[in-house]
């Protein structure tokens, strides 16, 4: 990207106001932005499997190119209980080219490998970053958070939080932790200089109150926590990369909190259900975390009670991103089901109705994202939105 458009591109944000719900599509819709109200940021840059001919594969410098399977999908289930709980949206930024296209987790040399088209991908989804952050600042200053969201294929079946710190720092004393060199090491910096319990560094990695602490006891084993306190020596632990060095306060420039989340397969990523419940326990970590540590309360978005929660109605939507040939699958209905498409201005598109306990919707509408309104006869409904990728 010149000079000339990258300057154009913040500017388009500085002058036109962004609306909460909208959905901004990067060039060829490689990059997705969904503005959200909330003091969250959530990027998700490996879980893509677009695979355009126009960009080559990566080679440059050894590259890893693994996809972070239904990690988008994940995220996607993590927004709508946000929705759920508070009744607001997290801001949040996905990249949808697969990984061998783009690493948006990586400096643009090592992340496009020189490709323009790729290196056009890759000032998008950072620029996007920058200006959910600058909306965030705009709103509740220093009270937000970064998660940069990730999925490892580690044989430990534990979520892998990054803080920077490597696994043989994570391993000293906590008297050593809370000295300055190793807080200036983390992705927490801030947070530890001004908490609203006075905690120490140590306390805000493993101790009761850490992030990692909140999943595992709604029973998710993470790392560090307070029953993990360090992951050893030779387990293969994910520290934390590229964005949370750069969006975080370890870049001396910003003042934002965060920390890269590697989620593991089992039990978390491997089926529907699953990331459901993992997303209900995310949010609610999320939700206890920003209160207890940022004495904000989230629920001030006016909680959308009268609808059922994901986690407690067994409806479902099959597969989230739709590409060439899919169908829509919506399963685990128990009376005659309503389907009502919205597109991203709350237009009506399309609606459907079927008595079948699985309905299957064929697809021909446009690229873009859309929200899904699903109702039970005689019962509540649930929201779910789903993106459309030919």
């Amino acid at each position: 990207m010149t000079k000339n458009k990258y300057f154009n591109f913040i500017l388009l944000f500085l002058t036109c106001p962004l609306l909460y719900g909208q959905t901004i599509l990067g060039s060829e819709n490689y990059i997705e932005y969904s503005v959200g109200t909330l003091p969250i940021l959530i990027s998700i840059p490996h879980g893509g499997n677009v695979v355009p001919s126009t960009i080559p594969n990566r080679t440059c410098n050894n590259p890893t190119t693994v996809t972070d399977a239904n990690t988008i999908d994940l995220g996607i289930k993590i927004d709508s209980v946000f929705k759920a709980r508070t009744g607001c949206r997290p801001h949040l930024v996905y990249c949808h080219l697969r990984r061998t296209k783009l690493d948006a987790n990586r400096s643009l040399a090592d992340g496009a490998c020189g490709n323009p088209i790729a290196e056009n991908a890759w000032q998008e989804f950072h620029k996007f970053i920058d200006t959910a952050r600058f909306v965030i600042h705009q709103k509740y200053g220093n009270n937000s958070f970064y998660f940069d969201l990730h999925g490892h294929g580690n044989p430990i079946q534990r979520i892998e939080l990054g803080y920077l710190l490597r696994a043989s720092e994570l391993m000293q004393n906590d008297d050593s932790l809370n000295l300055a060199k190793f807080i200036s090491l983390s992705s927490i910096q801030n947070l530890v200089r001004n908490n609203a319990s006075k905690l120490t560094h140590a306390q805000l990695l493993r101790g009761v109150h850490s992030f990692g602490s909140m999943l595992e006891k709604r029973s998710f084993p993470a790392v560090p926590s307070e029953s993990n306190p360090n992951p050893g020596l030779n387990n293969g632990y994910f520290s934390g990369g590229y964005n949370t060095a750069t969006h975080t306060c370890f870049n001396p420039m910003l003042e934002m909190n965060g920390v890269q989340v590697e989620c593991n397969f089992q039990n978390v990523r491997n089926s529907e259900i699953n990331r459901i419940a993992y997303a209900v326990a995310f949010v609610e970590s999320v939700i206890e975390y920003i209160k207890i540590h940022f004495n904000l309360d989230l629920i001030n978005c006016n909680a959308i009670t009268d609808l059922t929660s994901l986690e407690s109605k067994n409806i479902y939507v099959y597969p989230t991103i739709i590409k060439s040939n899919d169908i829509l699958k919506i399963y685990n209905t128990l009376a005659p089901v309503k389907v009502t498409w919205y597109d991203v201005y709350g237009k009506v598109i399309r609606q459907d109705l079927s008595s079948n306990q699985q309905i299957i919707l064929p697809i021909n509408l446009a690229n873009g994202t859309y929200y899904l309104k699903i109702e039970e006869e005689g019962l509540k409904h649930i929201t779910q939105r789903v993106i459309i990728l030919k």
